[in-house]
């Protein structure tokens, strides 16, 4: 349902100097007038297929756009979101042609409440730039979201996704990792995060979804090779969960039910290694 922002989107990205690209939109069972706005594109661009599924959430949705797409690199873009310059691939395709990186990790634009703020993936502004191994991964936290990173489609697989509603993007990135052996850091700004959307999903908060949440972070935990970093990134919800515990409503014994439930991230973390 993001009929107010599609527009936007998609000019961002048929405005873009670089077009050797394809755009696979799935329509997550809108209910909205989304639908008729993509097939007015449609009828002027061939570059441009959509498809429609019952609503499955973003994993899975993601998981369908992978399926369909056919290019060398995945660029997955949220419906709120849009490209901030007319040379954001030119960009990307440049830096892949001199590097040939496994991922790209690249700087944004995040508005909130109204404010725009330039955000570093790595939340961490020390970070080289340029081609480097990743052991760099056992150190710093990778934001999750797979919007502020370029993949190889070759190495992602229909596995690296999940159907979840949340922290799904940082199971399949985190998954992803375990195959790379390099990634590209540039501090180049090459997306606009919109979280002003007040529809979006990421908004909407439940002791059900939060309870889902400490299941999916446990999974990623044993799959993915970079236990001692995802260990800080579940020690980051914990906190922030018992926080939204309060202010959520619900009744006395689905709170109760849920702070046992999130305690059981404690065996995943240690105090002493996040305070030192």
């Amino acid at each position: 349902n993001s009929e107010k922002f599609l527009r936007k989107l998609l000019n961002s990205i048929l405005h873009q100097t670089y077009n050797n690209y394809e755009i696979i939109i799935v329509n997550d069972g809108s209910t909205d007038d989304s639908i008729n706005i993509i097939e007015k594109y449609m009828k002027n661009n061939k570059k441009i297929k959509c498809i429609t599924i019952e609503n499955s959430g973003p994993g899975i949705a993601r998981k369908i756009g992978f399926e369909n797409a056919i290019g060398d690199l995945l660029f997955f873009i949220d419906s709120d979101d849009f490209l901030p310059t007319n040379n954001v691939l030119e960009e990307i395709a440049k830096i892949y042609n001199n590097s040939n990186f496994d991922l790209l990790i690249f700087n944004f634009i995040r508005k909130n409440n109204n404010k725009e703020q330039i955000v570093n993936a790595f939340f961490d502004n020390n970070i080289s730039k340029g081609l480097q191994g990743t052991a760099e991964f056992y150190n710093r936290i990778l934001a999750g979201a797979l919007w502020c990173k370029i993949f190889k489609r070759e190495k992602m697989e229909k596995e690296d996704f999940c159907n979840a509603n949340n922290y799904e993007d940082y199971y399949t990135t985190y998954k992803y990792l375990n195959k790379c052996n390099n990634f590209y850091y540039t501090d180049k700004i090459l997306y606009y995060a919109n979280r002003d959307n007040e529809n979006s999903i990421s908004k909407k908060v439940n002791v059900k979804k939060m309870n889902n949440t400490v299941e999916l972070l446990k999974k990623t935990y044993k799959e993915t090779s970079y236990k001692p970093i995802f260990s800080k990134i579940m020690f980051e919800y914990y906190i922030c969960s018992r926080r939204m515990l309060d202010k959520i409503k619900c009744t006395n014994k689905e709170k109760k039910e849920s702070i046992k439930e999130i305690k059981e991230l404690e065996e995943y973390f240690s105090f002493f290694e996040i305070l030192k």
